[in-house]
């Protein structure tokens, strides 16, 4: 797939994505994404209830939510499994069409186990 636009704005998902040992901090640091921009959001269920939360790290016209925080290991669901480092679970990537094709590159090259991919939509998360 060609994406000719870098100021274009795009999406793309991955499912259930397992990192190398610190890959995940390597494809951070290679896209200029600090560890310290990360931000968490809440869903809530349709009664309201809050129910799951995801990790959102912020740069430069990117950003990148996963269900799981691989550099902590710490799930979405609070206390519902063990911690997982370098388990991202599902990733959402939004942004800048030349910075989210990098960071699919990266991803690829820096993990060792995806289940599936969106390309051009968030289909996971």
């Amino acid at each position: 797939m060609t994406i000719e636009n870098s100021s274009l704005i795009i999406k793309w998902g991955f499912d259930l994505t397992n990192f190398k040992p610190n890959g995940f901090q390597q494809t951070l640091k290679q896209l200029g994404i600090t560890e310290d921009s990360l931000t968490e959001e809440f869903r809530n269920d349709l009664n309201g209830v809050q129910y799951r939360r995801s990790f959102v790290w912020h740069g430069q016209n990117i950003k990148i939510v996963t269900v799981n925080n691989p550099i902590s290991g710490e799930y979405a669901q609070i206390n519902r499994r063990e911690n997982d480092k370098d388990y991202a679970s599902y990733i959402g990537i939004e942004g800048r069409a030349d910075q989210v094709k990098k960071a699919v590159e990266l991803i690829h090259e820096q993990s060792d186990f995806i289940k599936d991919e969106s390309p051009l939509t968030r289909d996971f998360i």
